[in-house]
C-alpha cells in the first residue's frame, strides 16, 4: 500500500489539486458536478484562504481513469474515500460538492462523520420530491441538462465522438446522483453547512435552497448569487465567495477546537 492508501496498480479516487506551502490547516475534498473530472473545479483553489489543501474526487471514466467504465455506486465511492482519507494526516476537512456532487458530499459527511467536519453544497437543491435532472435518460434530455448548466460549449458537443463520451459520463453520474438522493429526506448533518446558489439557475430554483436547513442540526448558511448553475465561480463573485468559504472554514475549525476542549 502506498502513501495514499491504495494498493499499487489500483486507481486512486483522490487527485491533489493544491498543496499549500508548509503544513496545511484545512482540507477541502471536492466532489465535481455530473460528467466532470477532478480538475473541472480547479478555479476553486484561488477562492480559498491560504493553508488549504485541496483534493478532488476522481470517479472512473475521466482524466487519468479514462480507460475505466464510468459506472459506479455510492457505496463504492464512499468506501474508497474512507480508505484513502484515513491514510492522510488528520485535518479539519470540508466536503465541497457541486450540483450532483453536492449530494455525494452530503452523503459522505453523513456516513463518514469521523472524516468530514463541514459541507459546502453548491447548487444542488434538496426537497422531498425527486430532482428531475437525475431521472432523464434520453440523449436529448441529457443535452438539455448540459445546456442549462452551461459548462460545456456547443462547439465541443458538435463533435459526435466527444458528445458521445460526455453523455456517457453524464448518464453514469446522473444514475449515481439518483442513488444518492434516495431517502435523502432522512439525511441530517451535525456539521456546519454552507450553501451557494444562483438566482437564475434553471436546474435549481433559488427558492428551494432554504430547504437545506432541514438537513443540518448545526449552523446552515445559504448565500444566493446572481447568475446560473456555476455562479459561485463567476469572477464578479470571487470576493464574496472567498469570504464565505473563509467564514465556513473558520467555523469548522472553531467547532473542532470546542469539541477538543470538551473532550
Amino acid at each position: 500500500m502506498n502513501l495514499h492508501g491504495t494498493v499499487p496498480g489500483t486507481p486512486s479516487w483522490l487527485t491533489e489539486l493544491h498543496r499549500p506551502a508548509g503544513r496545511p490547516r484545512h482540507r477541502i475534498v471536492v466532489f465535481p458536478h455530473a460528467g466532470a473530472g477532478p480538475h473541472a473545479l480547479g478555479g476553486l483553489v484561488d477562492l480559498l484562504p491560504a493553508g488549504a489543501e485541496v483534493l478532488a474526487v476522481s470517479l472512473p471514466g475521466r482524466e487519468r481513469r479514462l480507460a475505466e467504465t464510468p459506472e459506479t455506486t455510492l457505496t463504492r465511492v464512499l468506501t474508497a474515500l474512507a480508505t484513502e482519507l484515513a491514510t492522510h494526516e488528520p485535518l479539519p476537512t470540508t466536503a465541497f460538492g457541486c450540483s450532483v456532487g453536492a449530494l455525494l458530499a452530503v452523503r459522505a459527511a453523513h456516513r463518514l462523520p469521523a472524516l468530514f467536519d463541514g459541507v459546502v453544497a453548491a447548487s444542488q437543491a434538496p426537497g422531498p420530491g425527486p430532482r428531475w435532472p437525475l431521472h432523464v435518460t434520453g440523449d436529448q434530455d441529457l443535452l438539455t441538462v448540459l445546456g442549462q448548466a452551461g459548462d460545456v460549449p456547443e462547439t465541443i458537443l458538435a463533435d459526435p465522438d466527444i458528445r458521445s463520451s460526455v453523455l456517457l459520463r453524464l448518464r453514469a453520474d446522473i444514475r449515481l446522483g439518483a442513488e444518492a438522493e434516495q431517502d435523502f429526506a432522512d439525511v441530517r448533518l451535525s456539521v456546519p453547512l454552507t450553501v451557494l446558489g444562483g438566482l437564475s439557475d434553471p436546474l435549481v430554483p433559488a427558492h428551494t435552497l432554504s430547504g437545506w436547513a432541514e438537513h443540518s442540526g448545526a449552523h446552515c448558511r445559504v448565500v444566493l448569487l446572481t447568475g446560473g448553475h456555476f455562479a459561485f465561480l463567476a469572477a464578479d463573485h470571487h470576493r464574496i465567495v472567498s469570504a464565505v468559504l473563509g467564514d465556513h472554514l473558520a467555523a469548522v475549525s472553531a467547532r473542532g477546537a470546542a469539541e477538543a476542549d470538551a473532550a
